[in-house]
């Protein structure tokens, strides 16, 4: 695989973060809502149909998905479902968890103790189009940022690709 196509997930109990990169260009990026019926239904039903669009439309090579943790039930449930509709040999799925992201992020900036907002900085550093997106340091009373998981995906991405 000289360039190859790669879609970065994040999920999320009201939102599912994606970025799109074709080798290490960074192509689209977003977030999608799913705030309609119960908390299975949004995750599972709303957010893989939305995953569906992505991968028809992309036709990814690679698709990197978040390593869920244990306190986090439903995001686990939503990723092997991801894992067993789209198992095919055409396409790669990898898990990467935050700790990866981390450590992969940490030796690019030369940050020991490296944040969510170092990590967010660094990739609009990277990827200029990204610059207006970056959410003000969050407090820890303030809800997440509406485009925190797109970074979290392209964070994702730019982990496997640095590490490929």
């Amino acid at each position: 695989m000289d360039t190859p196509r790669v879609l970065s997930i994040s999920t999320g109990t009201r939102e599912v973060g994606y970025a799109y990169f074709e080798g290490e260009k960074l192509i689209d990026w977003g977030v999608r809502e799913n705030i309609v019926g119960d908390l299975s239904e949004r995750v599972t039903k709303i957010g893989l149909k939305h995953i569906r669009a992505l991968i028809k439309r992309y036709e990814p090579e690679v698709l990197i998905l978040p390593s869920p943790e244990r306190h986090k039930p439903n995001q686990k449930k939503f990723v092997e479902t991801i894992e067993s509709e789209f198992q095919s040999d055409e396409l790669v799925i990898e898990r990467l968890s935050r700790y990866d992201v981390r450590d992969c992020f940490a030796s690019m900036t030369h940050v020991e103790r490296i944040t969510k907002q170092d990590v967010m900085v660094e990739l609009a550093r990277r990827y200029t189009d990204l610059q207006s997106r970056v959410p003000k340091p969050r407090r820890s009373w303030d809800p997440p940022d509406w485009w925190a998981p797109m970074f979290e995906a392209a964070a994702r991405a730019v982990t496997w690709i640095t590490k490929s």
